[in-house]
């Protein structure tokens, strides 16, 4: 390996170990990456009471916030897709994925439009469980990133402990939230027990045995529990001969709860805000990796850094818009529902999401992820 594995562990001052290496530079690195700046806005919804709908009760799009959507959301689900297409060697080593599994998720939207009320409802189930782990994933995946970038190269045991501390907003929102989760695996199988002459009620919903004293107990414990295992995960690795993790790690940890914990008095509302905070992470990050692929090492015109930036997003805003707002009027066209073609679109769109961001983000010492993990600054000089 290059010399940032020769410059770890014990040999690095803790001054220089918590600084880190920055993908841009620290105001970039830690407003967009780390999360920071949805600090402010997480605030400001908290305190004035921002309600983010999207959507009507009959599931058409609202005006309120639909720039959020079309500037963040939309375009982070088409970068996924615009990433695995134009990542170098990432269509043939992963032919599967380019090619079978759009083929899969478009005949998997057929068969839920046409059977809403069992397949269409476990979809979107199965993407509401999915969600919280994918942003904890993609914060775990930050997080070993910045680590390795800045010399720390993590031991399976802190590797294993970070894993555990980054999934804490997921195991909360696993255990409270309605029809996803535990609430929704375990409705499920109570639901099949009585189905097949068990003598069991027919509908048992978990989420709704939590008062709302118990829910807000159980965000209280997760919310100072997660604090306590950040700050012990950073005293932890400090003290390995791998040396101490950067800042950043702890805020991007931090971050993560804030966006399920501080914003979940209502669910629905923390799902909607970490997805737009999220957005904008996944946006930075993939744009970084993006020019790295496609700009050379000894590139120095701004000109060339700036198309490709522009490019890959343009194409990212355009494709995500065309699936969330075209593509569902499609399936209306041809005698669905409204409600039920956003729906099963959106739902669809995430899982495809998830799985594809499951491969692309790999970082095999071979792989040019792990490459630009290891490089210096995005920025040409």
């Amino acid at each position: 390996m290059n010399s940032l594995a020769s410059d770890h562990g014990n040999e690095r001052s803790l001054f220089t170990a918590l600084t880190g290496r920055y993908f841009v530079n620290p105001a970039f690195d830690y407003l967009l990456i780390a999360g920071g700046l949805s600090l402010v806005v997480a605030a400001a919804a908290y305190l004035f009471d921002v309600q983010y709908r999207i959507a009507d009760e009959f599931g058409r799009p609202t005006a309120r916030f639909w720039y959020l959507v079309a500037l963040a959301n939309s375009a982070h689900f088409g970068a996924s897709t615009v990433r695995l297409y134009s990542k170098p060697g990432a269509t043939r080593s992963l032919p599967l994925l380019s090619w079978g599994l759009p083929v899969v998720a478009l005949g998997l939207l057929v068969l839920c439009m046409n059977w809403p009320e069992s397949w269409g409802s476990n979809l979107t189930s199965l993407y509401l469980t999915w969600s919280p782990y994918h942003y904890a994933a993609q914060a775990y995946g930050l997080a070993v990133m910045y680590s390795y970038r800045s010399g720390c190269l993590l031991g399976a045991g802190n590797k294993t402990m970070l894993w555990w501390v980054a999934m804490i907003p997921c195991f909360f929102n696993i255990l409270i939230v309605k029809n996803a989760g535990l609430d929704w695996i375990i409705g499920g199988f109570v639901f099949l027990l009585h189905q097949i002459g068990f003598p069991v009620v027919e509908h048992f919903s978990l989420s709704e045995q939590f008062t709302l004293t118990a829910v807000r107990t159980i965000q209280v414990v997760a919310s100072i529990g997660g604090m306590s295992a950040i700050a012990y995960l950073m005293w932890r690795v400090s003290r390995s001969r791998e040396g101490a993790m950067p800042l950043i790690v702890a805020v991007l940890l931090f971050i993560n709860g804030v966006w399920w914990f501080v914003l979940a008095q209502q669910p629905l509302q923390a799902f909607l805000w970490a997805s737009v905070f999220h957005s904008v992470q996944y946006m930075a990050i993939v744009i970084i990796f993006h020019v790295k692929d496609q700009v050379p090492d000894n590139e120095t015109s701004l000109g060339s850094v700036f198309f490709h930036i522009v490019w890959f997003y343009t194409a990212s805003a355009m494709l995500g818009w065309a699936l969330f707002q075209w593509l569902p009027y499609v399936y209306m066209c041809a005698g669905f529902n409204m409600a039920v073609s956003f729906a099963m679109v959106t739902a669809a769109i995430n899982l495809h999401h998830f799985i594809v961001d499951g491969y692309i983000w790999r970082l095999k010492k071979s792989d040019s992820n792990r490459q630009i993990v290891d490089a210096g600054s995005v920025v040409p000089g």
